[in-house]
């Protein structure tokens, strides 16, 4: 979930070329209403998106998907590493952008093994 659509097509690109399924979302609520209809693994969403952050929207599709892992992106609001949402104290993986495939495709396989 990126409003980029560069960033969300090469993302997908990756991530499919690593064998993940992928579901793009264009915004917050398009990721909500997504998540209602099926459950997902995880979310890969930025952290400065139009009209909601990233963490607002994490903790939403947590609400809604309660078995759901995390990762959340940003353009060098972030360390990478370890995150603990306010409002849930749920833990997501953050990245700091620009990442390569490999640290990608690395942080979505850790954060799926760490559930």
């Amino acid at each position: 979930m990126d409003d980029n659509e560069g960033v969300r097509r090469v993302c997908a690109r990756v991530l499919v070329r690593a064998g993940f399924e992928v579901l793009l979302c264009e915004g917050g609520a398009e990721a909500i209403e997504a998540a209602e209809r099926e459950e997902f693994d995880l979310a890969l969403v930025d952290l400065n998106l139009p009209g909601v952050k990233g963490t607002e929207l994490l903790e939403r599709l947590f609400e809604t998907c309660a078995q759901m892992r995390g990762v959340l992106a940003s353009g060098g609001f972030l360390a990478d590493g370890p995150m603990v949402l306010p409002d849930s104290g749920r833990t997501v993986s953050a990245m700091c952008k620009p990442f390569d495939a490999h640290r990608l495709v690395d942080a979505i396989q850790s954060e799926l093994g760490a559930a």
